[in-house]
């Protein structure tokens, strides 16, 4: 009985965090270099995602981008000289983005940042955590 009481709180908990175990557990960093490289979605149940744009060359016009940790930490390093529209999302934990905090339950930060005709649109979730 106290093992399928552990067994719902734990699936309880997933299903509120947005946890998925197929989409992988441990720490997972990515260097994208090219835009042939560069994935629509990264996803992660459990574990840390660092995704790192620094080096990529955007073509001219909008590329979008979804990055989900389920519990655990999410970064991205976004390209310079691109604009940036972003969307970032805590259920539990915290957000920074671009020097801006925010803490707490369903804690968000949206803007856009930079100008020119290369636009990254990033959304960014986090079940628990950063």
């Amino acid at each position: 009985m106290l093992v399928v009481l552990a067994l719902a709180v734990v699936a309880i908990a997933f299903a509120t965090l947005d946890v998925s175990l197929s989409d992988g557990v441990g720490d997972r960093q990515y260097h994208v270099q090219t835009v042939d490289n560069l994935k629509s979605s990264y996803e992660l149940g459990i574990g840390d995602l660092d995704l790192d744009l620094s080096d990529l060359e955007l073509p001219m016009g909008t590329t979008r981008l979804d990055a989900h940790v389920g519990i655990g930490d999410l970064r991205v390093i976004v390209p310079r000289n691109v604009t940036v529209h972003y969307d970032a999302v805590a259920k539990y934990g915290e957000t920074d983005a671009f020097r801006e905090e925010a803490h707490g339950h369903n804690n968000g930060l949206a803007g856009t940042i930079g100008s020119g005709e290369r636009v990254l649109v990033v959304n960014a979730t986090v079940g628990a955590g950063q």
